[in-house]
């Protein structure tokens, strides 16, 4: 791949189970430049009842809005078509991330006890999975909460995929009171290895990543996820 031809085509499909709107990249070297940029063709999506045209929106394809929710454990296929070749990818769906027990949604946070764990869940493991976490602030107050330290530790916590499937997190996870979206998502190999790799070095030349693509560069693979949400008070 280092001459960075111009027909080397980079799909990203990571799709939801159990949702119907996805966003798909798909990418193409330019010769002169060395980049990645927009390209545009046909992509379908087949979940296993057949194949759904998905749709250009300027920068990336989305699922049509009247298209079914992808199912969880299904199989599933990815084929994007250009003028000049044809990328295709299999994919297998996780099943449902279902909450074993669950503390309370709505805790009180104290300045002068940061590593509380303030909120613990657990969910039934999905064989074959690993989970990574996102915690998002959904607005509100902005004033910080007054930890006598740092603060607002969840993404260091919680930087790369985990095995067991249980959370736990403390007061100085937060930085903010008021409401927050925990986002647990269940992932596959392919997709933690995405983790530790760039597309393009600082040369413009593709690195060593993983694929399972062919007559291309890149991966399709389905993600499930559950959300709670949390509301933080003083």
């Amino acid at each position: 791949m280092a001459d960075l031809r111009g027909d080397v085509i980079i799909l990203k499909a990571v799709l939801v189970a159990g949702e119907s709107e996805q966003e798909v990249i798909v990418t193409g070297l330019n010769p002169e430049t060395g980049l990645e940029e927009f390209i545009r063709g046909e992509l379908l999506v087949d979940y296993g009842s057949g194949w759904i045209n998905y749709l250009w929106n300027g920068s990336t394809y989305e699922s049509p809005p009247d298209s079914p929710d992808m199912p969880f454990e299904a199989s599933g296929r990815v084929m994007f078509t250009s003028a000049k070749t044809e990328v295709s990818a299999k994919f297998e769906s996780p099943g449902p991330l279902n909450l074993i027990s669950s503390g309370s949604s709505v805790f009180t946070v104290t300045p002068d006890n940061p590593d509380e764990v303030v909120f613990e869940a657990s969910w039934a493991p999905i064989s074959g999975y690993e989970y990574v976490a996102v915690l998002e602030f959904l607005g509100g107050s902005t004033d910080p909460i007054p930890f006598p330290g740092e603060s607002g530790l969840f993404p260091v916590r919680f930087a790369g995929p985990f095995i067991d499937p249980v959370m736990l997190i403390r007061a100085n996870d937060f930085s903010s009171f008021g409401p927050h979206r925990l986002r647990i998502i269940a992932i596959n190999p392919l997709y933690r290895d995405l983790h530790f790799y760039s597309s393009l070095g600082e040369e413009g030349q593709l690195l060593p990543m993983p694929s399972n693509t062919s007559s291309g560069i890149g991966f399709a693979t389905a993600v499930s996820r559950l959300d709670i949400l949390l509301e933080v008070e003083p």
